[in-house]
């Protein structure tokens, strides 16, 4: 069965030199979102779109499927 994986998300900021605390601040992502996305848990996709618009970047650029 296939898993999500938001480590693509955390290389992207890494890669952008953009700090995750600046970023969750401008994402407006709360603390419960953002334990769930360092812990490949479920969120919605609402938030999923959110971090697109603040990244300017694709929804397979944030999210993976692993086995």
């Amino acid at each position: 069965m296939k898993k999500i994986s938001y480590a693509p998300l955390f290389r992207l900021l890494k890669k952008r030199k953009i700090k995750q605390k600046d970023f969750w601040i401008k994402a407006k992502i709360s603390g419960s979102t953002r334990q769930k996305l360092r812990t490949d848990k479920c969120i919605t996709t609402n938030i999923l779109v959110r971090i697109c618009n603040v990244l300017d970047c694709e929804l397979d650029d944030i999210v993976e499927l692993i086995k």
